[in-house]
């Protein structure tokens, strides 16, 4: 019985797109992102070490292919953890996609995107040459209502 969770549970893709990027090569290539995207990470939950953590880890525990940290949130009816493809230790963009059975890939497509362009622009729900639709991507500029915009 103890086994059993009573809280809804998602992964979410954290992906970033440096300016002018569209092909998932070069998006999946990023090994980090600007300041103000790690800031956003930082704001967006709780960093958690994937090794000791007891909650929700979203298939990256145990040297899943899914770094070392990640950032983590729960509330009393739900856990989420984000799946940062900046933070995947990999040798190339289609080794991050399918790394143990493919967790960025499952995230991608099963429970949503969060997509942070380098500046200021538009991302369209479209698929991005093969990389997947974004469900909601993330517009990297303030709305009236928070500091980001989806």
């Amino acid at each position: 019985m103890g086994a059993v969770r009573c809280r809804e549970t998602h992964k979410v893709a954290v992906i970033y797109v440096g300016k002018g990027q569209e092909g998932r090569h070069e998006i999946l290539s990023n090994r980090c992102g600007s300041p103000a995207y790690e800031a956003f990470l930082a704001a967006l939950a709780w960093e958690v070490e994937l090794e000791s953590h007891v909650g929700f880890a979203g298939g990256l525990r145990g040297g899943g292919g899914g770094g070392s940290t990640a950032p983590y949130l729960a509330t009393l009816t739900l856990e989420a953890l984000f799946h940062v493809a900046t933070r995947m230790p990999a040798d190339t963009p289609d080794a991050i996609l399918n790394k143990s059975s493919g967790r960025l890939a499952n995230a991608l497509l099963d429970h949503g995107t969060t997509t942070w362009p380098s500046e200021p622009q538009t991302i369209s729900p479209r698929p991005t040459k093969r990389l997947g639709p974004f469900k909601r991507p993330l517009q990297n500029a303030p709305s009236q209502n928070s500091q980001y915009a989806t």
